[in-house]
């Protein structure tokens, strides 16, 4: 994220995000997108239903406007810095909170309806879309550091890589009989290494930020390997020469 002028690059809002107008984009952050899936469909209507039911106790009642009153302030606040925050899900997290609540209060005052089968419907959505939402967006956040220890595996010599991933995989490493043969010192120029394209490099209390240029793909030599996430199921299939060719022609 970069900052210039006290403004936010707002090309970072193009990561996983539907961009139309700063007005509407922080409605679409928590209603078009794969980290809330049904959750402000299903609480919001809810929300009002409960607001407005006269035959809600005062104190749930209450709870609803508190609980949905900050989430709505605060989504208005995250949404009004549009120039110096980003539209990353994380800063609405208050807001899902607010929501949650709404929703499992909601979903009570059903049950005490003997609306069983609207409850069932309403879980299935949260619940089965949360699920595919972590499905679709395929995360593996210790990737880098999970391969770095298999590499351990089919080389013998010494590793160089970065601070920050030498300290995140000290454990996967320790398991592997491979902590001392993996280093997150500079490296010499004949040295192997293995580097994380978007490696975090901040500092910590354990791993102190250090100054050093990973080596070339030419210095690697014969140990040099690409390796990457593999895709889902699902994106095996859409990248399929089949289906690409009926894409194109449809």
């Amino acid at each position: 994220m970069h900052h210039g002028g006290g403004k936010v690059d707002r090309g970072i809002d193009l990561a996983g995000n539907v961009i139309i107008h700063p007005i509407v984009d922080p409605l679409l952050v928590i209603l078009d997108n794969q980290e809330f899936v049904f959750l402000f469909w299903i609480a919001i209507p809810l929300g009002i239903w409960m607001a407005f039911r006269k035959a809600v106790s005062p104190a749930v009642r209450h709870a609803v406007i508190v609980f949905g009153g900050v989430g709505l302030f605060w989504f208005l606040c995250a949404g009004a810095a549009h120039d110096l925050l980003p539209l990353n899900p994380s800063y609405f997290l208050i807001t899902a909170l607010g929501a949650t609540v709404v929703t499992a209060l909601a979903l009570a005052e059903l049950l005490r309806n003997q609306s069983q089968r609207l409850v069932l419907v309403a879980l299935f959505l949260l619940i089965g879309g949360n699920i595919a939402g972590i499905y679709v967006e395929n995360r593996n956040s210790l990737f880098g550091e999970k391969a770095l220890a298999a590499v351990t595996q089919r080389y013998s010599g010494t590793l160089y890589t970065d601070p920050m991933t030498r300290y995140r995989a000290d454990l996967l490493l320790t398991w592997k009989d491979a902590a001392e043969r993996v280093s997150g010192d500079a490296p010499h120029r004949a040295a192997s290494t293995s580097t994380m394209p978007h490696a975090p490099t901040g500092r910590t209390n354990s791993c102190p930020k250090t100054k050093w240029a990973p080596t070339s793909r030419r210095t690697i030599g014969s140990h040099w390997k690409r390796s990457g996430l593999p895709p889902k199921s699902w994106g095996s299939f859409s990248n399929s020469p089949g289906w690409k060719t009926a894409f194109r022609k449809s």
